[in-house]
């Protein structure tokens, strides 16, 4: 007879396998459940999902690879996946098929593939091994995405960058023949009409020599529009010499200089705390000489002009600005500041070649930054601008 011991013994022994059993039950559950999750992901992909065995025959075809390939599961399964190859693309199926085999992925890669039909199309390819429970490699998993659109894009902008580059070129010839052809004519109408001028206004009339100082101002004017658009033309093509800058005494010194020349006016100036930038100088010296420069110019109808520089914190980012007490300008108009040949005040109030402002801004777009006004007619006028980077320091 068995023992109250032995009993027991085999009764422990019972729950033993009935525990092991629950365990590996629920387990084999949990399997499941990730099984079927991953199958629903498989299957709602819109990217292709496809897995091959060991000898680079299709195992698997989800929904994503019909809309791409066009041919439907049962016609994909059992075929070596090479059917989708165009001719000539034999050795990346060996090449993939020895990757896979040694257990190791692949990162995406840009390859052409061949739909039903015959439609050669662009795809963007990832495989990993896919290991049974031992984690011996059986088979891998290939994603294929569809970039045809993006590889018309980047066609198309290909194409686009030639066009500008040819553009540029065409522009570099433009301002050849405006530095050689244009200043010739110009220097020969000054020229002749101050030799007028100096040796012949004795028998001219006092209007015949207004006439002649006119063509001269004018011949003057012309003369730094052209320097001016060559300046902006010169701005696409010049190199980035970026360094550790000081815009304070950038502004001292331009000031002095401008200043220099207009000791009949009074103007107040006040520099306040300008932080070091990364910039280039001789550029970012530009930006404050139109900035400065169209301060003094606009505040010439006051008694007292007012200028200040200084600059300012906003999300991070150092804001510099040059503010005035002038002329100032309408609000409504003030899309129109930055182009080429805009003017919001008469030429005969104010000088200028309404070329200073778009060089200002093809400066600071150029260092990542961005400028912009504020200002009220007859109270004044604010130009602000950053330079791209974190408190004005920059990369």
């Amino acid at each position: 007879m068995t023992s109250r011991d032995e009993v027991g013994d085999l009764g422990r022994a019972f729950d033993h396998l009935a525990d092991a059993s629950a365990e590996r039950t629920a387990a084999l559950e949990a399997s499941l459940a990730d099984s079927a999750l991953v199958a629903a992901i498989v299957a709602a992909s819109q990217d292709a999902v496809v897995s091959k065995d060991l000898a680079g025959v299709v195992t698997s075809w989800n929904p994503g690879a019909t809309r791409l390939y066009g041919y439907t599961a049962e016609e994909a399964i059992g075929q070596r996946v090479s059917f989708l190859f165009p001719p000539g693309f034999e050795e990346e199926d060996r090449l993939a098929m020895a990757v896979l085999r040694r257990g190791e992925s692949m990162e995406p890669i840009e390859s052409k593939r061949v739909r039903k039909g015959g439609e050669l199309i662009d795809v963007s390819i990832s495989l990993a091994p896919i290991r049974d429970g031992g984690g011996a490699v059986v088979g891998g998993a290939i994603i294929e995405q569809d970039i045809r659109r993006r590889v018309l894009v980047e066609l198309a902008l290909a194409e686009r960058t030639r066009e500008l580059e040819a553009a540029v070129k065409e522009l570099g010839s433009f301002s050849y023949t405006i530095s050689h052809d244009l200043r010739a004519p110009i220097r020969a109408l000054d020229g002749f009409s101050r030799i007028l001028i100096d040796e012949h206004a004795s028998e001219m009339s006092d209007e015949a020599q207004r006439y002649l100082h006119l063509v001269r101002s004018n011949a003057e004017q012309m003369g730094h529009l052209v320097d001016d658009l060559l300046a902006f033309s010169r701005l696409s093509r010049q190199a980035l010499e970026k360094q550790l800058v000081d815009p304070a005494s950038i502004a001292r010194g331009l000031l002095d200089d401008l200043l220099r020349d207009r000791e009949n006016r009074q103007i107040d100036v006040s520099i306040g705390d300008l932080p070091s930038c990364w910039a280039d100088p001789a550029l970012l010296r530009q930006v404050f000489a139109n900035l400065l420069g169209n301060a003094v110019k606009f505040t010439g109808q006051r008694e007292i002009g007012s200028i200040e520089v200084g600059s300012r914190i906003e999300n991070d980012e150092t804001v510099y600005f040059v503010k005035d007490n002038g002329a100032g300008f309408d609000m409504k108009y003030a899309n129109k500041l930055f182009g080429v040949f805009q003017r919001l005040h008469r030429a005969a109030d104010f000088e200028g070649t309404g070329v200073g402002l778009a060089i200002v801004q093809r400066i600071v777009v150029r260092h990542g930054g961005s400028v912009w006004a504020e200002a009220e007619v007859d109270k004044g006028a604010t130009f602000s601008f950053t330079l791209g980077g974190t408190n004005g320091v920059g990369e």
